[in-house]
């Protein structure tokens, strides 16, 4: 069972080193100037900093999702991908999030997140 998604998003934990090394993992991949405008202090004042990487993939960078849920707030897995470990929230978390959303869009998800669930696939990391 797959979706596809037109973007990532990325939800932060806020202090200076972690964005620093968000900035440094972005740069890796897309060597791109507009990186270095991603900041703890842009990130305080607003809830979701867009990122248009140069070939026009969008990451969403958030400290909190709404009123809901910031990063320690969600459960999570630990995947590794290329010998970079990754931190993914659980699908029963994402569902969390989703399930009360008026957008059509995350009802639909919320919906695919239950099937998920449902069918027991949520504690195995997709790449491992």
């Amino acid at each position: 069972m797959e979706r596809l998604t037109s973007d990532i998003d990325i939800i932060v934990k806020m202090n200076p080193e972690n964005i620093h090394n968000l900035r440094k993992a972005l740069q890796m991949v897309f060597e791109d100037d507009a990186i270095e405008e991603i900041t703890l202090s842009e990130l305080y004042k607003f809830p979701v900093i867009r990122y248009g990487t140069p070939n026009e993939f969008y990451i969403d960078i958030m400290a909190r999702v709404g009123g809901l849920a910031n990063f320690d707030d969600l459960e999570h897995i630990t995947i590794e991908y290329q010998g970079v470990k990754i931190k993914v929230a659980k699908p029963e978390s994402l569902f969390k999030l989703k399930k009360g959303s008026i957008r059509d869009k995350d009802r639909i998800d919320a919906i695919f997140l239950k099937k998920l669930i449902n069918a027991g696939k949520t504690n195995k990391p997709a790449h491992e």
